[in-house]
């Protein structure tokens, strides 16, 4: 599952919308590379539900290797901006141990601020 910005998530900035925007065109199009390398740009800048997507692609190996330890950091970033998926997505890494050291205190304390967020 990808995030979708919400209208507060939203940057004013109409080059940011649309370079997310393009982003998630090229993804639904299969072309993986392009998308990533667009989120990697928005997520660089702080932009939260870019770097949730990324961290996606990162984790899935879309448009690039599978590389967990980028995704698990790509993951916290976007958890200090409060994207709601990222909870649920970070603490599997942290149980699994995947790109990160097994945390299950750290990991149960992800997947309480997932459901507070409203995590699916």
């Amino acid at each position: 599952m990808l995030a979708i910005p919400l209208e507060a998530d939203t940057p004013l900035d109409p080059a940011v919308v649309a370079a997310f925007a393009g982003a998630a065109e090229a993804y639904g199009a299969k072309q993986y590379g392009a998308a990533r390398a667009a989120w990697h740009d928005l997520a660089k800048d702080g932009f939260g539900p870019a770097q949730y997507n990324l961290a996606v692609m990162l984790e899935h190996g879309r448009g690039g290797d599978v590389d967990y330890a980028a995704a698990a950091e790509w993951y916290a970033r976007a958890a200090e901006r409060d994207v709601a998926p990222v909870m649920i997505d970070l603490a599997r890494l942290l149980f699994e141990g995947r790109g990160v050291r097994c945390d299950r205190a750290e990991d149960l304390r992800r997947l309480r601020m997932g459901a507070m967020l409203g995590a699916p």
